[in-house]
């Protein structure tokens, strides 16, 4: 089984997302390009994310690692240029808005409160991943895949 993501399947796997009417398929775009743990998606919050800085805000709540929960301070991932279109696209999917500012209702007010809405449950979020890389034509790689490729790429 493959353990990486070529920049082409990432590209076709955003264009999928990008075309689903589902707006919480965007974890998967999201996770091509950042690498996260699918568990952390269900724990960020529309305010983790500072578009301005390039960042996200990923809480010690919401890693799986000990050292990160009790160092007690988040820890930034960079925001790919590729994922604004993707967060653009949710924002449009669920009634507000994104730009370098964050996410803001049509008032301009903040939105704050947990990105998802709801918790994706696992079969869910695997269901989501295996339906979009059939339909990106990109042979299977466990969602796992995503974060050997980002760390792969960070070290090379």
């Amino acid at each position: 089984m493959r353990t990486t993501l070529t920049p082409e399947d990432k590209r076709k796997i955003c264009e999928v997302v990008l075309r689903r009417t589902n707006p919480r398929a965007v974890w998967v775009g999201l996770n091509v390009w950042m690498g996260l743990r699918p568990s952390v998606f269900n724990r960020i919050r529309f305010e983790d994310f500072d578009p301005s800085a390039g960042l996200l805000y990923i809480q010690p709540e919401a890693h799986k690692s000990r050292f990160f929960r009790e160092a007690g301070k988040p820890s930034a991932s960079i925001l790919r240029h590729e994922v604004y279109p993707l967060l653009e696209h949710y924002a449009a999917k669920i009634g507000i808005r994104f730009d370098r500012d964050g996410f803001a209702d049509a008032s301009g007010n903040k939105i704050t409160g947990s990105f998802l809405r709801a918790p994706l449950l696992r079969s869910s979020m695997r269901r989501q991943w295996r339906l979009i890389l059939r339909a990106a034509g990109v042979e299977y790689a466990a969602p796992y895949a995503a974060r050997h490729t980002v760390i792969n790429e960070l070290l090379s």
